[in-house]
């Protein structure tokens, strides 16, 4: 008699809740689509690595809704067979040994689809890390990522790794290990009680990126009406960057827009800070940060929102193309 067969599916998750996308070129030189964590769904379960190897209802884990299901094929593996595979691996995937880089929830799924398929999880998501640490800016968030790691490892022992984010989630279960010492564990000492929201992700990464040296002798301030008028007077090309010191999204920009004005050299590169500069704001109806104008011969060429490199880029080679 033929064993039953079980569709074998991963929940991909973007932790960074889209923030990867948008920002990674600025950050990292190259385009990262998701900061990805997966999920393993069979037998009417999700199975994850998450300070211990966890199981609870599929999409409904601690880490919010997938942006893609991996249809990754079919097993006749046995439950239980499948339950003794977990409790064998069982040691290796503690939160002790947990390592973003090296043994995480991506590794985890991974070795469970390959038992139960024989197939590999996409490449793209099991290599993200190294790609990410092949960058300049990589390197030096490893140092970070490390310190907040071993943080994680002295205040929750053995307690799944956000257990913050556990609460009322349809009782999310660590499958082995003294999980009511771990639930005690999370009640006295949660890693985040507020969450982690992507406000302090981006606070986190505009604080590294202003330590980096930024030149801004070519990129003129317009300090009120007269002077933006001064300033683009008999200009051919302009472009003009809309920002304000509170605004993160405008400070994670400002060394890209800078670094363009030593690459465009016939473009004049003008920045208006909105605080204190409201008029120019005004003129151009500016209601969101950043935002970006070029002009072309004192004519309006483009307008954009948005703290995009890539758009940046674009709008830039297309301004340089109309002065040829």
């Amino acid at each position: 008699m033929a064993e039953q067969k079980h569709r074998v599916v991963v929940n991909l998750y973007d932790l960074s809740g889209g923030m990867a996308r948008v920002f990674s070129p600025m950050f990292l030189q190259k385009q990262i689509d998701g900061i990805w964590h997966t999920g393993c769904v069979v037998y009417g379960k999700e199975f994850y690595f998450g300070g211990g190897i966890c199981s609870g209802l599929p999409k409904q884990t601690p880490y919010g809704t997938p942006v893609q299901q991996i249809d990754v094929g079919e097993t006749e593996v046995p439950e239980e067979v499948f339950t003794e595979f977990l409790r064998d691996i069982s040691d290796r995937f503690t939160m002790d040994k947990y390592d973003l880089f090296k043994n995480n929830c991506n590794n985890f799924t991974d070795e469970c689809t390959h038992f139960l398929t024989g197939q590999h999880i996409p490449e793209y998501i099991t290599g993200l890390p190294d790609e990410v640490l092949n960058t300049p800016m990589g390197q030096m968030i490893k140092p970070l990522v490390d310190q907040m790691q071993q943080s994680v490892v002295n205040a929750s022992g053995q307690s799944a790794l956000f257990p913050a984010q556990f609460e009322g989630v349809n009782n999310p279960q660590q499958m082995f290990g003294n999980n009511q010492q771990q639930q005690q564990q999370q009640q006295q000492a949660p890693i985040f009680p507020n969450g982690i929201n992507n406000t302090d992700i981006l606070n986190k990464f505009t604080q590294l990126n202003n330590n980096q040296p930024v030149d801004m002798k070519k990129v003129e301030e317009a300090t009120d009406l007269m002077d933006y008028f001064t300033k683009v007077e008999g200009q051919k090309a302009v472009i003009i960057d809309f920002n304000a010191d509170w605004c993160g999204p405008c400070q994670v920009i400002k060394p890209i827009f800078a670094q363009y004005s030593e690459e465009y050299p016939n473009i004049k590169f003008i920045s208006v800070n909105t605080e204190k500069n409201k008029e120019v704001a005004q003129q151009f109806g500016i209601q969101s940060l950043p935002t970006f104008i070029t002009l072309h011969e004192g004519e309006i060429s483009a307008t954009w929102k948005g703290a995009n490199q890539v758009n940046l880029k674009n709008n830039l080679d297309k301004l340089a193309e109309k002065l040829k």
